[in-house]
Formats: C-alpha cells, sequence, structure tokens
C-alpha cells in the first residue's frame, strides 16, 4: 500500500487554494485549476468584447476565479475554439500571469482524446489568452442538467474520465478543479 500524504501546492499561499494529493510519489505533481467561481453579480452587466486577437468572440461560456472562457471564431483558420481570457486583464498581477502561462504549458503537454488540445497562448492588447479545442454540446453540467445519469451512463462516464485523469496524472499534471462545469 502507498503512503498517504497530504500536501500544499506550492504556489499557492492561501487555504481556500489547497490541493491535496493523496499518495506520497505525487508531492511534487504539478495542478491546474481555479479557484471559486466568480458570483453572478460580478460580472452581470459586462459587454462581450469583440474580439481578441485574431479571435471574433462569439458568446460567452462560463468563469471562474481567474478567467472566462468564450466562444469565439479562429479568423485566421476558420475554426470554433474555447478562447480562456483571465479575468483582471491588463490589471492581472505576475503571478496571475504566471499561472495562466504555467496552465497552458501543463494542458499543452497532454494528449488524450478526451482532454481539450491548446491551440496557442498568446497576448492581445494586455489581454494574456488561451485558445483551447472547442467542444459543442456544452458542459457536462449542462448535459445532466440536475438529472442523475443512467446507472449505465454513469459508469460509462466514470471510465472515460477516470482514463483522462490517470493520463494527466502520469504526466505530472493535477487537475485542482474538476468538477461537472468543466467537464
Amino acid at each position: 500500500m502507498q503512503d498517504i500524504a497530504a500536501t500544499w501546492n506550492s504556489s499557492q499561499d492561501t487555504f481556500e487554494n489547497e490541493t491535496f494529493h493523496v499518495f506520497r510519489e505525487h508531492k511534487d505533481q504539478s495542478t491546474i485549476g481555479t479557484q471559486a467561481a466568480t458570483t453572478e453579480k460580478s460580472h452581470k452587466y459586462q459587454a462581450l468584447p469583440d474580439k481578441i486577437g485574431s479571435y471574433q468572440i462569439v458568446a460567452e461560456l462560463g468563469r471562474g476565479g481567474m478567467g472566462v472562457v468564450y466562444k469565439a471564431r479562429d479568423l485566421r483558420l476558420k475554426r470554433t475554439v474555447a478562447l480562456k481570457v483571465i479575468l483582471a486583464c491588463t490589471h492581472a498581477a505576475d503571478s496571475e500571469r504566471k499561472r495562466f502561462q504555467t496552465e497552458a504549458e501543463l494542458v499543452a503537454r497532454l494528449k488524450h482524446q478526451n482532454i481539450v488540445q491548446v491551440y496557442e497562448v498568446g497576448e492581445s492588447e494586455g489581454h494574456p489568452f488561451l485558445a483551447l479545442e472547442y467542444c459543442s454540446g456544452g458542459s457536462l453540467a449542462d448535459q445532466l442538467n440536475g438529472k442523475r445519469p443512467s446507472p449505465r451512463d454513469a459508469a460509462a462516464l466514470v471510465a472515460s474520465l477516470s482514463h483522462a485523469m490517470e493520463h494527466s496524472h502520469l504526466a505530472g499534471v493535477v487537475h485542482r478543479d474538476l468538477n461537472p462545469a468543466n467537464v
């Protein structure tokens, strides 16, 4: 049996951002994820930008503690992408920008059918962004819509997620915010 050890995510200082690695050999693994989601009030009246870099913004897909994800159209390659942008944009602290860059590097090294691919990481007019593979159909939370899947569907979903997370963990990456809204 493996030794169990709780470790802190070394890049975070607060309890809310604590990451527990279950097995001792995982204590030095990198982690990805975001802090708690922002409240509805904090972004209710913000208008969508028209364009970020060579990406035409189509719709907002979701928000987290660190960023907002848009459905966007890559004007150069004529494809739809998920465009993640730091919420603070031009006001982002160096630590936020570094964490964003680290997330991009970590996700980019993962190649698995159930993990979105990184297309580009960049900055446009002070807006750091990450262009990711867009998956139509919404999130798992959208698909479930508060309903329980059948046992067979639930088992298939768990198997699919388990394979993706195993691949991630074997590559040394631990996702800190795996939940239905992020699947």
